[in-house]
């Protein structure tokens, strides 16, 4: 589990020091100075037929609907399918999941930009919305072969020059 506090450091220290008492933890890591990545997985529903989905299912079950009423929904539900869609690629995420009322998305994103996709798709209609709160990995050190004392003049080292065993 990954908790986020964002706090100054005595704050902190104080939630390291609660969450290390109890029984069950296997370890508590500090990541405030430390570079790391940290996303968020979120799916989301979203309506193909508008905001108030209930009209519109009610819409489509209508069979004494015109058959220009019944283009117009058809229409309405394509262009909000390929504006979900280009969406969804301007936020590097995936479609998973198509019907004729509704989309699901995911998106793996900082908290913020989850945050914006969610406000630019409630125009749209969400229905269901699941998302995992921030993790964090810290970033792997990287080495810069550039600044290193080591000079490699001397002899290579194989593994017939080391003593046995």
């Amino acid at each position: 589990m990954t908790l986020v506090v964002k706090e100054d450091q005595t704050v902190v220290e104080q939630a390291v020091k609660q969450l290390q008492d109890l029984t069950p933890v296997w370890a508590v890591l500090d990541y405030s100075k430390t570079p790391l990545i940290e996303r968020e997985l979120c799916l989301v529903k979203v309506s193909l037929v508008g905001p108030d989905p209930n009209l519109a299912i009610n819409d489509h079950l209508d069979h004494e609907k015109s058959l220009d009423s019944k283009l117009t929904s058809l229409t309405f539900a394509q262009n909000a399918l390929s504006g979900l869609t280009q969406l969804t690629q301007l936020f590097q995420g995936k479609v998973i999941d198509v019907n004729p009322e509704a989309i699901i998305i995911e998106l793996s994103a900082k908290s913020t930009r989850v945050d914006a996709f969610m406000d630019l798709l409630r125009p749209y209609g969400i229905l269901e919305v699941a998302r995992t709160g921030a993790m964090a990995v810290p970033r792997s050190v990287s080495h810069d072969h550039h600044d290193s004392k080591v000079e490699n003049d001397g002899p290579s080292v194989d593994a017939s020059m080391l003593p046995p065993g």
